[in-house]
């Protein structure tokens, strides 16, 4: 059964252990995310009412439409292009 699984996954031999802690990493993450999400929910609910969750529901596609506006163009780590270079790939005169 591990050889299938080692061989399906690409594990190589001595990587188990930490293919293990990270599958263990991501399962505690979504885990802890779901409770989050549902606590959050919750306290809304408990909080607000659902007789805000129209208006909620209509707000937050606008306040993504203004977030996705206000966000610049390119990437922020993006670099500016090199200049060009005067030779234009010709060779230099000695």
């Amino acid at each position: 059964m591990t050889g299938t699984l080692q061989k399906l996954f690409r594990i190589e031999p001595g990587e188990g252990r930490k293919v293990f802690a990270f599958a263990l990493l991501g399962l505690l993450l979504q885990a802890g995310l779901a409770m989050g999400h549902n606590a959050a929910d919750s306290l809304f609910l408990v909080n607000v009412g659902a007789n805000k969750l129209p208006h909620i529901y209509l707000l937050t596609p606008v306040m993504m439409l203004l977030t996705v506006v206000a966000m610049p163009r390119r990437p922020i780590d993006s670099a500016p292009a090199p200049p060009a270079s005067p030779s234009r790939g010709r060779p230099r005169p000695p």
